[in-house]
């Protein structure tokens, strides 16, 4: 006869997740630990850093946290991913590991097809030979480009328009053909843009290395000093204040449990905000005066807004899913 103790342990399933010392990552793995969930994260610590995962462990506690594993591994080094699962049985990989940085990608696009294909195709391979053929992969809405149409809707012609947005797309591409030659492929394509926030307790949040690439830690960055200021490039939109619009996702509505599984989904964004209606809301908490600089420039057009709709998409490849 199995006791409760022993039957937990059978029916727990153990996830893999790349990038887990991220952003979106260290937030992914505090909900599986808190779901009962065994973890283990990958991750190069290029652009975070171990300090995120001990905050994991105190925030989900000594029990829970001997549930969570880390492994400093690189996805380019696939004979360290081969020992890992070899040691281990995962039941489902999330895939967050990879650069992101779209001005970066441009000065550099051959480190970024290392980093974000190559890497990708190790953790395939890998995946394949000890028979986990679940993932779910972190792209972006990078791969549409710049849309004909107003809000964007998930089944839009795919035109990547930079080298960061080409290695999303790629790999999708890839992900697509292993699911049409092995039909027991479970991949769901996760695409998203600008999540923002902060865990409730202050633990964890976005605090890149580095110069930041997106609005928000940039900001936050600007407000405790350690940057001057914010350049806002542009102010001729068409909006209320002539910046750019700039929608930004609760990270906190990034996760929602589905079934036995808990797993990225897509949402509807709150609605977008210039910028400098970002930047008040900011003055106002810290009563500074000036946090930014106008500059001339910025791009020609502008995607005000991305709003994944609800309804029958090949989001899950090689199934229909209603998301």
């Amino acid at each position: 006869m199995v006791c409760a103790a022993q039957r937990l342990s059978l029916e727990r399933k153990t996830i893999m997740v790349t990038g887990g010392a991220g952003f979106i990552g260290s937030h992914t793995v505090v909900q599986l630990l808190k779901q009962g969930y065994t973890v283990f994260i990958i991750d190069n610590l290029y652009n975070s850093v171990m300090e995120a995962v001990h905050r994991v462990r105190r925030l989900v506690g000594p029990q829970l946290s001997n549930n969570l594993h880390f492994h400093h591994v690189d996805l380019r080094n696939k004979h360290d991913l081969e020992i890992i699962f070899s040691k281990t049985k995962f039941d489902a990989v999330i895939h967050f590991g990879g650069l992101k940085a779209v001005g970066e990608s441009v000065a550099e696009p051959r480190r970024y097809f290392d980093n974000n294909v190559v890497g990708s195709i190790n953790l395939f391979q890998v995946m394949g030979k000890f028979q986990c053929k679940k993932m779910v992969f972190s792209s972006s809405a990078a791969v549409y480009g710049q849309p004909d149409e107003i809000p964007c809707v998930e089944d839009f012609h795919l035109q990547a328009m930079n080298p960061y947005g080409r290695t999303k797309l790629f790999v999708e591409e890839i992900a697509r053909d292993i699911q049409k030659a092995e039909p027991e492929w479970r991949i769901i394509l996760l695409r998203y843009f600008n999540p923002v926030g902060a865990h409730e307790s202050g633990e964890i949040g976005e605090d890149p290395r580095g110069i930041p690439n997106n609005l928000m830690p940039y900001l936050t960055q600007v407000a405790v000093g350690r940057l001057p200021e914010l350049n806002v490039y542009g102010h001729d939109y068409p909006t209320k204040d002539g910046t750019a619009m700039v929608t930004l996702l609760p990270c906190k509505r990034f996760l929602r449990q589905k079934k036995s599984v808990v797993v990225p989904t897509t949402w509807e964004p709150a609605a977008g905000h210039q910028c400098f209606k970002w930047l008040l809301h900011l003055k106002r908490l810290l009563a500074r005066k000036s946090l930014l600089k106008c500059v001339p420039g910025g791009p020609e057009m502008l995607l005000l807004s991305m709003h994944l709709h609800t309804r029958r998409k090949m989001n899950l490849v090689g199934r229909q899913n209603t998301v």
